[in-house]
């Protein structure tokens, strides 16, 4: 009887393990999804920033900081992408 009880708890923990960590090149959130992210980000940045500004400068000063935050974080994404593909491809 205690055979069995142990033959199933190994099949019940082999079936649990955990996955195994993704590879270097494996990244650890979707493409899509952090699209996603960094749009809202963006949004969030520029509307923000446009509801701040825009009582003591006025709507169009306001708009062009807005679209000048919102460009900021599209900007430091696209950098950080071409840097870290430049060192993954200078690693070979």
């Amino acid at each position: 009887m205690a055979r069995k009880t142990r033959r199933r708890r190994r099949q019940r923990e082999a079936k649990r393990a955990p996955a195994p960590p993704p590879t270097r090149q494996e990244g650890w959130i979707g493409r899509r999804a952090g699209l996603w992210i960094i749009s809202l980000i963006s949004l969030a940045l520029g509307l923000f920033m446009g509801a701040q500004i825009m009582p003591v400068s006025g709507f169009q000063i306001a708009v062009l900081w807005s679209l000048g935050a919102a460009f900021s974080i599209w900007l430091a994404f696209f950098l950080t992408l071409y840097v870290t593909a430049w060192i993954r491809k200078r690693r070979g």
